[in-house]
Order: structure tokens, then sequence, then C-alpha cells
């Protein structure tokens, strides 16, 4: 059902690719990763307890399970034409930010004049 909310981006509407995209990935509740403002867990420390390392560990795999899903949800609402242009990413919010870079500020740049 929320799957067709969010059209195949094939380079143009971008603006309302990129909402429908965000509402799309916060009820998924990825939206967090794929934005950047939840990052990665940064390792424990050397000296931290056994219990505290493995307790990072499973934030970092949770973490990373969040980014692949987001990442895979994304890439499945790309048209082929835009997929290439993300080729080589390794996150969600470089997916997000390369896109950007591409068409959002591109619009914004022609609405600006």
């Amino acid at each position: 059902m929320l799957y067709n909310a969010v059209p195949t981006f094939d380079g143009l509407g971008s603006d309302e690719f990129r909402r429908r995209l965000r509402d799309w990935l916060i009820v998924q509740r990825l939206w967090g990763v794929a934005s950047g403002t939840v990052t990665r867990p940064p390792d424990a420390a050397a000296d931290a307890t056994a219990q505290h390392r493995r307790t990072r560990r499973e934030e970092q795999t949770q973490w990373t399970d969040s980014d692949e899903t987001a990442r895979a949800l994304i890439y499945l609402k790309l048209g082929s034409n835009v997929i290439e242009i993300i080729h080589g990413r390794d996150s969600s919010k470089s997916f997000l930010d390369k896109l950007d870079s591409m068409f959002l500020n591109k619009i914004r740049h022609v609405h600006l004049h």
C-alpha cells in the first residue's frame, strides 16, 4: 500500500518525489538513518566492559540493517536512468545527498532566477 505512494523517480518531479520518499521512510522508521540525523554508533572504547562492547556491536548491527533497508527501498524507487547516478554510493544518506546534488539543487537554482 505505502510502497505505491512513492512514484518511481526518473529525474522529473524531484521535489514531490523527495517529499513522498521522506514521508515513506519516516513511516518505515528509517528517515533518521537516511537523512544522517542518526549516525552509526562508534566502536566501543578499548577499555570498555565486555557487555558494553557487545551492546555497541548490537547497536551498530541495528544501524547497518536500517541503512541497508533504506538503501534498498530508495533503490527500488529509482528509474534505471537514475540508478546509474548513485552507483558506488555506500549509504542511504549518500544516495540522498547525490540525488539532491543532481536534481534538487538544479531545480531550486532555476526557481531563484
